[in-house]
């Protein structure tokens, strides 16, 4: 539980330094809107430009954070992908007394199951990647 909370708390913590960012950003550039404008209608103009840019830097953030999550999952899958608990797997069947029937039929399960979920993962990793190529491009 007290992973949780710390990961919970750290997002807590990312997400307000974010917002506080977008502020700062956002009102930065609302002075210089009411700086250079003369009427208020020019202002108004003005600050829908700075909105424009505030929605700009929000997707900027939006992706920056998509990134850091896909490489943080690649490199976990990186390194799952080595295999080391099936190699320490194959080193440990080999030792005497080891396997009877049921030990051979507990393990050789769970390797099914496993190589089904990879398989999956691989599966939804694609899918990802391809209705992602599908998201048009859009011009504001």
């Amino acid at each position: 539980m007290g992973t949780d909370k710390r990961c919970k708390d750290d997002h807590d913590r990312e997400k307000r330094c974010r917002e506080k960012c977008l502020e700062e950003c956002h009102e930065k550039c609302r002075e210089k809107c009411h700086e250079k404008c003369k009427h208020h209608d020019d202002c108004e103009d003005r600050c829908h430009e700075h909105d424009k840019c505030h929605d700009r830097d929000e997707k900027s953030h939006h992706v920056e954070e998509l990134e850091k999550t896909i490489r943080a999952l690649s490199d976990q899958l990186a390194h799952f992908g080595r295999g080391h608990h099936l190699q320490e797997l194959q080193r440990i069947i080999r030792q005497p007394g080891w396997t009877t029937r049921a030990e051979f039929a507990f393990v050789n399960t769970i390797l099914d199951h496993i190589s089904v979920e990879v398989r999956a993962l691989e599966r939804l990793q694609a899918d990802l990647v391809e209705a992602s190529r599908k998201v048009e491009k859009r011009c504001h």
